[in-house]
């Protein structure tokens, strides 16, 4: 992951300043090398900004203590079923 980052980034500056043609002969040429989707490529190498991923959002917690551990209880006690079941049972 990281060397392909290193390579798109030396093509970063390349292609920003190549008139179409060679733009798509680049093109051809990453998709090639880093199997990825020419859209895809094209974002990336279009972007302003440096090509390492951004930091996800962590969820918020909907549950606090008390609650999560009589969920555990009462999914443990139906067999461990999936969300949209549990929810069934729950509201039983």
């Amino acid at each position: 992951m990281e060397a392909r980052n290193q390579y798109l980034e030396g093509l970063q500056e390349e292609y920003r300043g190549a008139v179409r043609e060679k733009k798509s002969e680049l093109l051809d040429e990453a998709e090639k090398r880093t199997k990825l989707a020419r859209k895809y490529l094209i974002r990336k190498l279009r972007a302003e900004s440096d090509l390492s991923r951004k930091p996800r959002k962590k969820r918020r917690r909907h549950y606090d203590g008390a609650v999560k551990g009589a969920l555990v209880e009462v999914w443990e006690l139906f067999d461990y079923p999936c969300g949209q079941r549990l929810v069934a049972v729950l509201r039983q």
